[in-house]
């Protein structure tokens, strides 16, 4: 990492507990602006719920978590409210898309 560039994203030892389940164990992260950076691993091992700690939607149990400067405490508590999300459960843009692109006509399904 340049030294002069401040991550965008900082964890250290950042835990997340489901009950007795243990689903983030001391996770280190650093994402700096302009870095692409790809989660991938099992289905149930944490992928998700690590988004979800970083854009504020879960809450952690232990570790640090700054933002783009912002800190996220344990249990949800910010340092700065986090822009509220509305998330769909499915949106279909790619069909629609796909379909004014090879001259068919709304209303056809892809499914």
């Amino acid at each position: 990492m340049n030294e002069t560039t401040q991550p965008i994203v900082a964890m250290q030892a950042l835990n997340k507990h489901f009950g007795s389940l243990h689903v983030l164990k001391d996770i280190d992260l650093e994402i700096v602006p302009g870095e692409v950076v790809v989660v991938i691993g099992a289905s149930g091992s944490g992928k998700s719920t690590l988004i979800r700690c970083i854009n504020g939607l879960e809450e952690f149990q232990q570790g640090s978590l700054m933002v783009d400067g912002k800190s996220l405490f344990p249990y949800g508590k910010s340092g700065k409210a986090l822009q509220k999300m509305a998330l769909r459960r499915f949106m279909w843009i790619w069909p629609d898309q796909a379909c004014a692109r090879l001259g068919y006509r709304s209303g056809r399904s892809w499914r």
